[in-house]
């Protein structure tokens, strides 16, 4: 179990802090930061650093961020490779990372905001959210 307390090497602030914060800032929702900022802000490692991107990524979900696949237009689309609900969608984006045998680089795992996806594919993805309890 990680330390939420533990303080970042880069720049002092907490663990839990950098968590809460995955996501809701324009600059830092992209899964990709995750691994590094685990590893090299807070030396986690294995099960350690598993458990930070997995925390993360639910952060990311909590602040709003979709998971994204393709961009045919202007617009992302929501996938659903990932699941639905916030811990299959940790789970399953922690292992498409681990499977991946590197950190994701752009592009890979994706993220996005209301603003950015289709209005039409943002409503299927709140309304099968909801249905699933969220």
């Amino acid at each position: 179990m990680i330390d939420e307390e533990l303080k970042s090497l880069d720049n002092g602030n907490s663990m839990g802090a950098v968590i809460r914060q995955s996501g809701s800032d324009p600059d830092d929702f992209e899964t990709f930061h995750y691994p590094s900022r685990g590893r090299n802000g807070f030396a986690l490692i294995g099960a350690d650093l598993n458990e930070y991107v997995s925390r993360c990524i639910k952060a990311a979900l909590a602040n709003g961020c979709v998971p994204v696949g393709e961009r045919p237009g202007e617009d992302w689309l929501p996938t659903y490779a990932y699941g639905i609900t916030d811990d299959e969608i940790a789970r399953n984006m922690v292992a498409a990372w681990r499977a991946l045998g590197r950190d994701p680089e752009f592009g890979e795992l994706m993220f996005s905001w209301e603003d950015w996806i289709d209005p039409d594919a943002y409503d299927e993805w709140q309304a099968r959210r909801a249905a699933a309890g969220h």
